[in-house]
Order: structure tokens, then sequence, then C-alpha cells
């Protein structure tokens, strides 16, 4: 795999979790709108801006598989959702736990048995 295809994927993978981010904001400010459903909807700049967001993803994730293998490109793809948990520490001062970590850290470890390797 070529360095211009890692860029993209590690791209894609930080997407995703600021993707989660904008539709947690998206969850809370549906919360504090009145009106019916669509109004709620309409009004909702965080969920634009979620939708939009994952847009782009889209378009980028389409490049990558141009190019890379769905079963090397989804892996390396999903190493974003370990940035969630501290993200949403952060952002939302949602808990973080020891068990979480360790799963996360499990994961992490089976992507990297997953990963394709100059024999």
């Amino acid at each position: 795999m070529r360095g211009g295809d890692l860029a993209r994927l590690a791209a894609y993978a930080a997407m995703a979790p600021v993707g989660q981010l904008l539709f947690k904001f998206a969850s809370l400010r549906h919360q504090e709108l009145e009106g019916p459903i669509f109004w709620r909807l309409i009004q909702n700049l965080p969920l634009a801006g979620a939708f939009l967001w994952y847009g782009l993803s889209a378009v980028l994730w389409l490049a990558i598989l141009k190019r890379t293998p769905l079963s090397v490109a989804y892996p390396a793809a999903i190493v974003g959702a370990a940035l969630v948990p501290p993200l949403a520490w952060a952002a939302f001062g949602e808990p973080l736990s020891w068990g979480m970590a360790g799963g996360y850290g499990l994961m992490l470890a089976g992507l990297w048995l997953l990963s394709p390797r100059s024999a």
C-alpha cells in the first residue's frame, strides 16, 4: 500500500469519530428544540453538519475503495472507533473506564492481526 493510500485511510478513520460527535451534538440540540419533528430537524444545524460531514467522508471512502481492497480498507477504517470514547469524554464529559480501554486495546490488536504485511 502506498503512502497516499495510508493517508486517505487515516483521514477516513479520523472523520468517522468526528461525525459521531456531530450526531451527539445534534441529539442534544434536538432536545432543546420545540415543535413538530420536521421543524426540529430543519432547525438542527449540528444535524445538517453531521449529514454533510458523512457525505464528504462517503466521497473519500469511494476514493479509497477505488484503489484498496475492501478487506484491507475496512479494518483500517474502524481504527477511528477507538477515538470515540476519549473524544466523547473531552466534549461531553462521558465516563471512561479501564475495561473500555482494554476492550479497545483488544480491538486494535485484532486489527493489527488483520493488517496486510509483506512476506
